[in-house]
């Protein structure tokens, strides 16, 4: 069992953890998934079996349990356009976090739900200790938005958002706005799966005919 006294346990301020993982649990996950969890990682899901709440002062973080990760992964389609990724949670608001397992030690990236690919994906620690410690000092964090200015842009309380992912309707990806409200909609695990499994085929679609349309310029052009 996992000491009180754990490093990471002061990385999660009030973020709200589920019971710790069981090491049944955790076994299965492996064998489903087919791969064999960072121990780092597993002695968070032991202290911590995922859950959703603020990391540090203001970075608000969703992180699956163990149960969670073979199958979110599947549903969401993650290896038809990021193969080698393993989602773990989100930001909550459009931003996946996962490991890069294409490369030693699993170094951890984020990446939008929506158009996801390699291209896209940002760095974000080298472990898991230093992924929950770069999201506990989020004022460092240039380029990542947290929940709270999702928040604050849309106008959706932390309780209608809490547990939830904040959705761009129209994605920004494809032009539409990153701040409106009108553009923003809460959606459950479920709803939010569905969107972004749609989406993600219409972009991978768009993304084909681009690539075919290049293919058939006349060369020079």
């Amino acid at each position: 069992m996992t000491s009180a006294n754990d490093p990471m346990l002061r990385f999660l301020g009030s973020f709200r953890c589920r019971p710790r993982a069981t090491d049944a649990a955790i076994a299965e996950s492996e064998q489903r998934l087919g791969l064999k969890l960072p121990k780092e990682y597993v002695a968070f899901l032991r202290l911590c079996n995922g859950g959703d709440g603020v990391i540090g002062d203001e970075e608000y973080a969703i992180l699956w349990s163990v149960e969670e990760l073979a199958s979110l992964n599947d549903r969401y389609e993650v290896q038809s356009y990021v193969p080698g990724l393993l989602i773990f949670g989100s930001n909550g608001g459009g931003e996946a976090y996962g490991f890069d397992t294409r490369i030693p030690n699993w170094p951890i990236v984020s990446v939008p739900f929506v158009g996801m690919e390699w291209e896209l994906a940002e760095p974000i620690g080298a472990s898991f200790s230093l992924c929950l410690e770069r999201l506990y000092q989020t004022k460092e964090l240039s380029e990542s938005e947290s929940m709270s200015d999702h928040n604050r842009e849309s106008g959706i309380t932390a309780s209608q958002s809490r547990g939830k992912e904040i959705f761009e309707i129209h994605p920004v990806i494809l032009g539409g706005s990153p701040t409106d409200p009108a553009n923003k909609v809460v959606l459950n695990r479920a709803e939010h799966m569905q969107a972004v499994v749609y989406w993600n085929r219409v972009i991978a679609e768009i993304r084909r005919q681009k690539k075919e349309a290049m293919k058939k310029e006349p060369p020079g052009k």
